[in-house]
């Protein structure tokens, strides 16, 4: 079901003329040598906040766990 509703908001936005970005991320293992706070601290000081910072920080702590 996500796979259809991301196609259809990409053929309507197409539609309308409007920019489509897509970015699409393998972060395995990427950040095992990153110190997670750094990390978050300068994502914090380049704007990064809020709900995608809790994000990031929530994918971090389960990379951590696994």
């Amino acid at each position: 079901m996500a796979k259809l509703n991301f196609i259809e908001n990409i053929q309507e936005s197409v539609g309308k003329q409007l920019y489509v970005l897509g970015l699409f991320f393998d972060l395995t293992k990427a950040y095992d040598v990153t110190s997670h706070e750094i990390l978050l601290t300068k994502l914090e000081y380049h704007g990064i906040r809020g709900t995608i910072k809790t994000w990031i920080k929530s994918y971090l702590v389960s990379v951590t766990v696994c």
